[in-house]
Order: structure tokens, then C-alpha cells, then sequence
């Protein structure tokens, strides 16, 4: 039996750590950015709503800390396509 679990954003984020080799723990933010340009903050609510979109951007924003490459901050956005 395979028991259906709603999306998460620690498991977006996990899954974008496994996918692009980003450390979960310097992914600061995401965000969804919707075809008319507005700009939220993804919370589990959200992802649940727009879990089936059928496709979207990608965007990277990296903000690199004082102790260089191992604190980098990663903001991502997502946007409607």
C-alpha cells in the first residue's frame, strides 16, 4: 500500500540538494514567481497548491559568505513558465 504524502518544503529542498548537489543547509529561501511577475515566499500551503504545476524556471541566486564556497547562500526561485 502506498500511502500518498502531500508535499513539503524540506522535501523540495532535499530533493534540490540530491538533484543539483546544493547543501540543504546553505539554501536560505525559495520562492514562486508566477507568470505576472508576483513574487512569494514558498511555504508548505503553497507547494501543496502548486505541486502539479507542469513546468517552471529554475533561478539561482548565490550570495557568497566570508568563509568563501562552504557558506554560500543559495536563494531559488521558481517561475511559472
Amino acid at each position: 500500500m502506498h500511502i500518498q504524502v502531500p508535499p513539503n518544503v524540506p522535501g523540495l529542498i532535499r530533493a534540490i540538494e540530491s538533484k543539483y548537489k546544493i547543501n540543504a543547509a546553505n539554501i536560505r529561501c525559495l520562492y514562486r514567481k508566477t507568470k505576472g511577475g508576483i513574487l512569494a515566499k514558498i511555504d508548505d500551503e503553497m507547494l501543496k497548491y502548486y505541486s502539479n504545476e507542469d513546468s517552471f524556471l529554475m533561478q539561482v541566486m548565490v550570495t557568497e559568505g566570508a568563509g568563501g564556497e562552504d557558506t554560500m547562500i543559495y536563494d531559488i526561485t521558481l517561475t511559472e513558465c
